[in-house]
């Protein structure tokens, strides 16, 4: 039977990943969430202290992978553009 324990610990573990995978400039690994089979007690106290902690950590990971995207398609737009402006002057050098 899955607890709220075991839900906050994979909660935990998703939200390092991504801020280490940001940290380091790899890949975001991509997770599925699977609710649990069967319903599970209500929180603790403690454990609701620790979610909206982990939330909080989520918001931030979440801000730095939008900046990281932000950027990403940017770095994309200008070599788009710069391949256009490329094969534009290789179509004007061959008409010369």
């Amino acid at each position: 039977m899955t607890t709220w324990d075991d839900l906050l610990d994979d909660y935990e573990r998703r939200i390092e990943a991504i801020s280490l995978a940001l940290a380091t400039d790899s890949q975001v690994p991509t997770h599925a969430f699977i609710p649990p089979r069967s319903s599970i007690a209500d929180p603790t106290p403690q454990q609701l202290q620790r979610f909206q902690a982990l939330q909080a950590k989520a918001a931030i990971a979440a801000g730095s992978l939008l900046e990281k995207l932000e950027a990403t398609r940017g770095e994309v737009e200008h070599s788009r553009k710069a391949t256009v402006a490329h094969r534009a002057y290789m179509v004007a050098d061959s008409l010369t």
